[in-house]
């Protein structure tokens, strides 16, 4: 039972989500050989760093790499009708987690949301979202509990097509919780819930308008790192004086860690992603890899009981409702609030 609400947590991710390319344009901006100059063909600014020669220079590597980007995703668009991936999530953050025995508590990083998607026919796709834990800790004594796998595990499969949202297998309409292969006009959908009202799948849905906060694109074979923020692009090299050691660590653990999703494209030497969040409370955060429009990191709302005495307050507002993921009262999560991040792709 929920009788308090905390922004710890979404401080947290914001900030870990934020941390390295907000560091890496705010420090290349104050950097004593940071160079910006006007484009004469438009009104963008573009930022070079120090192995660019000039900004005709940085202007046709910006126009070739987006050029690349898209005839990448037109080719994985053409193959989505052969589509049949499993998607391995890690929950980020601990969650709480309704069963037979009372709630439990997973730890932040030992459970999983793995996402089965294959294409059905049409735009259509069968999706089977799947909650994986083994360990969990019994709120009502706090002691350690090795549950069932038939509670532990647990599936919700849905339809789902792009641009839309999911489908109940009875065809009710739940919202676009998960968006997935697309990167325009993106929303959320949440279950709206009066405090001290059980939040269900017959609750009305509010969809809020996801904007996107910047994109970020990794050249992992020239080593070179492109930022876009509004109209200022910003481009960072490991002959960076200043942050040459920051950008080397950046690309390899980007290297490493985006390897599955850029094995999908037809450009695996490039990883690029935007960042979304939710136009107004509650918030959303989305990464959403650019040439696939597969998420890489969701954080979002879960399905909490919230009691009639408990103050919610967004925008220093307080409300007298709560507004619930979908997928989280789909799969039994009662936690505030869930963060989910893509670790690994099965075909």
């Amino acid at each position: 039972m929920v009788n308090k609400l905390s922004r710890g947590k979404i401080l947290a991710v914001l900030f870990c989500l934020s941390l390295i390319v907000l560091s890496l344009i705010i420090l290349h901006y104050i950097s004593p050989s940071r160079e910006a100059v006007q484009s004469p063909e438009s009104t963008n600014t573009t930022t070079r760093s120090s192995n660019m020669g000039n900004t005709d220079d940085a202007d046709k590597y910006i126009s070739l790499i987006e050029m690349t980007l898209n005839e990448c995703r037109i080719d994985f668009q053409k193959r989505l009708p052969e589509l049949s991936v499993i998607l391995e999530y890690r929950f980020a953050i601990a969650i709480i987690v309704e069963s037979p025995f009372g709630d439990v508590l997973v730890p932040a990083n030992s459970s999983k949301l793995l996402v089965h998607v294959e294409k059905t026919n049409g735009s259509t796709f069968l999706v089977e979202f799947t909650l994986k834990f083994d360990e969990a800790v019994l709120l009502e004594n706090h002691s350690m509990v090795l549950l069932p796998q038939s509670i532990s595990t647990r599936k919700a499969v849905l339809q789902y097509v792009p641009g839309k949202g999911y489908y109940l297998p009875n065809g009710k309409y739940l919202g676009n919780f998960f968006p997935m292969f697309e990167v325009e006009n993106l929303q959320a959908s949440f279950i709206y819930a009066k405090k001290g009202e059980w939040p269900t799948l017959d609750n009305d849905l509010k969809t809020l308008r996801l904007e996107k906060v910047d994109t970020v694109i990794a050249d992992l074979k020239n080593k070179i790192i492109v930022s876009q923020l509004g109209n200022t692009s910003t481009i960072l090299s490991p002959a960076n004086e200043t942050l040459g050691p920051r950008i080397v660590a950046y690309l390899e653990n980007i290297s490493k860690t985006s390897l599955p999703v850029r094995r999908l494209t037809s450009c695996p030497s490039i990883y690029a992603v935007e960042h979304y969040q939710s136009s107004e409370a509650p918030v959303m955060l989305l990464t959403i890899n650019l040439p696939t429009g597969i998420p890489t990191f969701l954080y979002s709302t879960g399905c909490p009981r919230i009691i009639p005495s408990t103050k919610v307050t967004w925008n220093n507002q307080e409300q007298d409702y709560y507004l619930h993921s979908p997928l989280a009262c789909l799969l039994g999560i009662r936690s505030l609030d869930i963060a989910v991040e893509l670790e690994n792709i099965y075909p």
